[in-house]
């Protein structure tokens, strides 16, 4: 029963950890849509639709024309906080 009880809970947090890579992947597609001026830092949020998940974008200029943009997705667990983040570049052309 307990191995049981242990793999519905990995189910659920493979469920989050999928949901929260699509939220992150879906806030990328939105910057991608921006003028580079408009990528932006965005602080730590729920995520409309989804009270569970937070979502913060990092932006780190790296040089003139050329930024990094990070997308961390984070949700409590038993455990503690869990999250996901995905990266890209960002350029002025």
């Amino acid at each position: 029963m307990g191995a049981f009880s242990s793999g519905m809970v990995t189910s659920g947090d493979v469920e989050r950890v999928a949901l929260a890579l699509n939220l992150a992947q879906e806030k990328l597609e939105d910057i991608k849509n921006k003028t580079y001026a408009n990528v932006a830092n965005e602080a730590q949020s729920a995520v409309s639709g989804f009270p569970v998940f937070q979502r913060q974008v990092a932006v780190t200029v790296l040089q003139t024309g050329l930024k990094q943009v990070a997308v961390t997705v984070s949700w409590d667990t038993k455990g503690g906080q869990a999250d996901v983040a995905l990266m890209t570049l960002v350029t002025n052309y």
